[in-house]
């Protein structure tokens, strides 16, 4: 066995023969990116749940910056004609949107009691700031000319309330930045698959379908894209399942306060009830007015709206039937 004087012990905790050797913990920065804890308040640690949410964010933004990577791969190859290997990146993309799902619905384990205890120390900050995120939607196919990049600003009667309540509190929050306008100035997923369809012919989408067979490249492709998008889709289902369970159980909360009732025996609020107090502005956290914004997400937002309408209709035609008339 090597002496005890052979091993030389790694800020990680592990010892080793030879530090300047990659390891494991250096070579992915275990330390750093576990660094990030609850910050200690009046001489104690935060709150245990405030350690899980803290997590998910951080996996979320992980994940973020991967996809960012992925999509401009993508986007290039499909721009070169390379349709099999924008297939992989794309189906990789739909892979690490179930594990955004994954993770932020292990938020759906924390009581409502456990969020309000911390969440005060969260103001001014918003899940709205995120700008990685918007940097995936921009990139893959989101424009500032869309409706939905229109909600995204902050137009309409309850985003506008939303971002002044923002900018109120942070006195510099923006929620549509430069330097997003600047992304926007690149190639999109979306313009990119467009282009490609003009040069093959197959403008619009229909005439893919009905010119190219089933293993074309260009027309897989446009499968891993459909793909793509419902599970972007499903992944603003998750968010706003997510916050519709939150703020449901805190306007129970501050219901309660106010009856001065314990929050055990307050009522169950359904997620409509939360959505007409967001839009009233009648006694519900602030962060409540995030939900209709948020629906009206789910109902607008698409980035390849032609490849929905074509496999809607297939869909509709098969739950019709051959003998449908």
């Amino acid at each position: 066995m090597p002496e005890e004087s052979e091993w030389s012990r790694l800020a990680c905790g592990h010892e080793v023969r030879d530090p300047s050797a990659v390891h494991y913990c250096s070579y992915i920065d275990v330390l750093r990116i576990t660094a990030a804890r609850p910050p200690h308040r009046d001489g104690g640690r935060g709150h245990h749940d405030e350690y899980q949410f803290i997590r998910v964010h951080q996996v979320c933004e992980l994940v973020f910056d991967e996809m960012r990577n992925e999509l401009r791969r993508a986007i290039a190859d499909v721009g070169i004609e390379k349709y099999t290997e924008a297939t992989q990146f794309v189906d990789r993309l739909t892979a690490w949107l179930k594990v955004l799902n994954h993770t932020v619905r292990t938020l759906k384990t924390m009581r409502p009691q456990s969020f309000d205890a911390f969440r005060g120390f969260l103001a001014p900050a918003s899940g709205l700031e995120s700008h990685q995120f918007r940097e995936v939607e921009i990139l893959s196919g989101l424009r500032p000319d869309s409706p939905y990049a229109e909600l995204r600003r902050g137009e309409g009667t309850v985003m506008v309330r939303y971002r002044e309540m923002l900018e109120r509190a942070s006195g510099n929050t923006r929620l549509w930045t430069k330097c997003m306008s600047e992304v926007a100035q690149e190639p999109s997923l979306r313009s990119a698959f467009n282009d490609a369809l003009v040069r093959a012919g197959c403008a619009p989408v229909l005439q893919l379908y009905a010119r190219r067979k089933p293993h074309d490249p260009l027309r897989v492709l446009a499968d891993a894209l459909y793909r793509y998008d419902r599970e972007f889709l499903s992944h603003r289902r998750v968010h706003i399942d997510v916050v519709e369970q939150q703020f449901t159980g805190l306007v129970a909360l501050e219901r309660a306060r106010r009856k001065q009732e314990q929050p055990d025996d307050a009522s169950v609020v359904s997620p409509e009830t939360v959505k007409g107090t967001a839009e009233q502005g009648t006694h519900q956290p602030k962060e409540a007015l995030a939900i209709p914004y948020l629906r009206g997400v789910i109902a607008t937002a698409r980035f390849f709206p032609e490849l929905w309408d074509y496999k809607q209709a297939r869909e509709h035609d098969r739950a019709q039937g051959p003998w449908s008339t």
